[in-house]
């Protein structure tokens, strides 16, 4: 409490409520009366919290209903944080269902939100006067002031015999107006000329119905707003109300009951706030999200129907294969004496075109199925993966007698299935398109690249030209004649595939004859699971 020469000076009092308005409206209070400084505000318990500790002011008003942190989770630490701050509760619930729970905690009074600005004031300044923060001027706990304490009271620093009227003057940001207890006008700001639309002439002496929609004020919302009021202390609100013009508001409205010294109701102090560009953010955010919901109903329909076709593709097409390759097969065991050189020429191309027919549908299935599976990804660790490709391509190795070489590699967020798929397919190709007579080498590596992780799959190929490295991942694009180099043209677009449904990227660095880098981003796994 700082002296000022006259008792015990000025009350230093942090204003912790998540309203703005009712922080504008205490600040505005405390300053008038003369005996008061508003050293911090905060708009939830947290933050109050906070304030108080930096800054240990003689009072604390503290709301109870607030974001983060409410007030009966607060007082307990401002209690321990700062055991010389008195906490007064201003709130709008009820006292009895509140007043003994906060006192237990360690608060020093309970007022509801409507407390008349005297009382308030005068409450404050006797927690202070009598309670320990002022032994250090001579008095102690429980003793009441000299007689001359009330002399000591500076004069109120505005005639205005009323703080809304003083709140009008101050507050242009807001809609802010005056209502007599029957709910009529009896004078606004400039806020509320503004927001509203209505002239003071016409607008003085009419019901604040006049704002609402006919079909809520049909429903009687002004008058039970008012009611709510005039119990509470305070009531707030949020919906449509109606300019002059006849446009449509979206208002964030909070009423205050007003009572004279002797507790009579003489009115109330209406606060409104255009919320329409808030409002229409919302409903543009929630237009978003049930796009985002269609569309993701539409892509789970996709990856049905992808599944369906790997099905159909697995079974049905791999049917026919199997008939025509094996009567192929017969004929060349036991026809083959019967048959001339065309003939066997005949059947060995038969036999081939099997074979490649089921290599290109294995690979349309490996392509239908990558996201066909919507389920949230799993920690997969890469080199957990590597050492399967290795096992599973190790005739490959063998045969080209190839050096693969696997660096420290991570754990991604993905499913272990379209990992297999995508370094099985970047080994393979950079096994198979080598020139003759050159032993393979790859490398696989990564690091760490934001919040994910670059992996590099690094060959001594044949390389790719460069205005050939975008279309390497088209579906049945081959750079390469069937007969120099085996395979469907699929597997580099099961790699983008794989790769882009984690949000990724995969691009190549190549020349010809000087070898490929293939790169790829994936997810990291995060411990949250994401």
């Amino acid at each position: 409490m700082a002296v000022n020469g006259t008792g015990c000076g000025r009350i230093r009092v942090v204003i912790v409520d998540d309203a703005q308005p009712l922080r504008a409206l205490l600040r505005s209070t405390l300053n008038r009366d003369g005996r008061f400084d508003v050293v911090g505000e905060a708009a939830d318990g947290r933050e109050g919290v906070q304030v108080v500790l930096s800054s240990v002011p003689d009072v604390v008003l503290l709301d109870l209903a607030m974001p983060v942190m409410d007030g009966l989770e607060a007082i307990p630490r401002i209690v321990a944080g700062s055991p010389g701050t008195r906490i007064v509760v201003l709130s709008g619930f009820e006292a009895r269902q509140v007043e003994e729970e906060v006192i237990e905690l360690g608060a020093a009074a309970y007022l509801p939100k409507g407390v008349r600005p005297g009382e308030l004031t005068e409450t404050l300044t006797r927690l202070c006067v009598t309670g320990p923060m002022c032994a250090a001027h001579g008095r102690r706990h429980g003793v009441p002031p000299p007689a001359d304490a009330a002399s000591a009271r500076p004069p109120p620093t505005t005639d205005a015999p009323d703080t809304c009227l003083h709140l009008v003057d101050v507050m242009e940001d807001y809609a802010i107006c005056t209502v007599d207890v029957g709910g009529r006008v009896v004078s606004w700001n400039r806020g509320a000329q503004r927001v509203k639309g209505y002239p003071d002439d016409e607008i003085m002496g009419s019901h604040i119905a006049r704002f609402y929609l006919p079909c809520d004020a049909a429903d009687g919302m002004p008058e039970s707003l008012l009611a709510r009021a005039a119990t509470a202390g305070s009531a707030a609100t949020e919906g449509w109300r109606i300019r002059h013009d006849g446009s449509r508001f979206w208002a964030d409205v909070v009423l205050m009951a007003l009572r004279d010294d002797a507790g009579a109701l003489t009115g109330y102090l209406e606060v409104t706030r255009d919320m329409t560009e808030r409002r229409n953010s919302v409903d543009t955010l929630e237009q978003m999200n049930r796009e985002l919901e269609q569309r993701t109903d539409q892509l789970v329909r996709s990856n049905g129907d992808l599944e369906q076709l790997a099905s159909v593709l697995s079974h049905d097409l791999n049917e026919p294969l199997r008939v025509v390759g094996g009567f192929a097969k017969l004929l060349a065991e036991d026809c083959d004496e019967r048959l001339d050189d065309t003939g066997r020429v005949y059947v060995r191309n038969i036999v081939q075109g099997v074979v490649r027919m089921r290599a290109l549908i294995e690979d349309l299935v490996a392509y239908a199925r990558v996201g066909a599976d919507t389920a949230a990804g799993e920690p997969v660790d890469c080199a957990e993966v590597m050492r399967a490709v290795g096992e599973a391509l190790s005739l490959s190795i063998d045969t080209a007698g190839a050096e693969l070489t696997v660096g420290e590699l991570p754990v991604v967020s993905g499913r272990w299935g379209d990992l297999f798929q995508l370094f099985q397919n970047l080994v393979a190709n950079a096994l198979k398109f080598v020139a003759a007579g050159v032993r393979p080498r790859v490398a696989v590596d990564a690091h760490a690249e934001g919040e994910g992780w670059h992996v590099t799959v690094t060959d001594n190929g044949i390389g790719i030209e460069p205005d050939k490295r975008e279309r390497a991942f088209r579906m049945f694009q081959r750079l390469h004649p069937v007969d120099a180099y085996a395979g469907t043209g699929i597997g580099l677009a099961i790699c983008q595939k794989v790769v882009q449904r984690g949000g990724g990227r995969i691009w190549i660095e190549s020349a010809p004859g000087g070898g490929s880098v293939v790169h790829l981003t994936l997810p990291a796994w995060m411990e949250d699971g994401r």
